[in-house]
């Protein structure tokens, strides 16, 4: 009986320790498809979350505060919720070991992001003023990613990388809707009218003017879950080295 019971203890040790990780193929430094495909999974993990990793989903994301201090206009995000980031894809991988570079483009369908605005300043040659509830429907986007990496070995000599830095920048292609409620203060109905026109028919131009700071805070928490994810992905299973 004392057997069986330590048997029972030990395999349900074993069952709590063991850490699955996902599936990759060793790919060659020329092969492409084959290394987009490991990196698209180690985003898609990044994304959706796994609870053996102790990784924690970002779709949908949620920020307390995002600030944007631009040249010409200052904008502040409070309790915002970004949805859409489990539908996008990687492709465009770049890795190069020599240089320490990962570059990737994401290409994403629909991002949805609401939550309360505070604005002012001029978006390119609208004056805007306003604070309260908004909600954007971005379709289209592919943004680009640019990242250094590092190099280092586990306590089993095996090499994983990680980011330390990353740059992400985009373009809108299929088109984005703004509602921004109280523009403002709701004592410039037709000038309120006039601005949110301006901004949902010049879509391209204004999320470019605007995105930085959302980006920067969006791809920060992507970032911090790829990392965790490549802590038990060794290098020799993305790649030759």
């Amino acid at each position: 009986m004392f057997h069986i019971i330590i048997a029972i203890i030990f395999s349900v040790f074993i069952s709590v320790q063991s850490v699955p990780t996902p599936t990759f193929q060793q790919c060659k430094k020329t092969d492409v498809t084959c290394l987009n495909g490991n990196i698209n999974t180690i985003f898609q993990k990044s994304i959706k979350g796994d609870q053996d990793l102790g990784i924690k989903s970002v779709d949908p994301m949620h920020h307390k505060e995002i600030d944007g201090q631009l040249s010409v206009i200052e904008y502040q995000l409070y309790n915002s919720t970004v949805e859409g980031f489990s539908k996008c894809e990687v492709v465009n991988t770049k890795l190069d070991l020599e240089k320490r570079e990962l570059n990737f483009r994401v290409l994403c369908p629909v991002l949805v992001m609401y939550g309360v605005y505070n604005i002012s300043g001029t978006l390119i040659v609208m004056p805007i003023e306003g604070h309260g509830d908004y909600k954007i429907v971005c379709k289209g986007y592919d943004m680009q990613v640019e990242t250094d990496i590092m190099i280092q070995q586990d306590n089993n000599g095996m090499k994983h990388i990680s980011i330390k830095y990353f740059k992400a920048d985009g373009e809108l292609t299929e088109g984005m809707t703004t509602d921004l409620q109280n523009l403002f203060g709701g004592k410039q109905p037709q000038l309120a009218k006039d601005v949110l026109k301006f901004v949902n028919e010049n879509w391209g131009p204004v999320a470019k003017v605007l995105q930085g700071p959302v980006f920067g805070a969006n791809y920060g928490k992507i970032v911090k879950n790829i990392n965790k994810v490549l802590k038990h992905v060794p290098l020799n299973q993305i790649i030759e080295e």
